[in-house]
């Protein structure tokens, strides 16, 4: 379980750099979640949270481009 926690969170380190690669993400992260039922509490808050703060990174990014 925490090896799978922790690839989880290695992967929500990762910054999408393109819209593309954002709904790619979130299409791992639906997969992910999906095939980790047991991991679910755990991760759905976090995942909200992590996309969140993506989202954020990946929009500031895109407005001073």
């Amino acid at each position: 379980m925490i090896e799978r926690l922790l690839e989880f969170k290695a992967f929500m380190q990762i910054i999408p750099k393109t819209p593309q690669e954002l709904e790619e993400k979130m299409r791992i992260l639906k997969v992910f979640l999906s095939q980790n039922k047991d991991l679910e509490p755990f991760l759905l808050k976090q995942a909200v949270e992590d996309l969140a703060r993506l989202w954020k990174i990946f929009s500031e990014r895109n407005q001073t481009k």
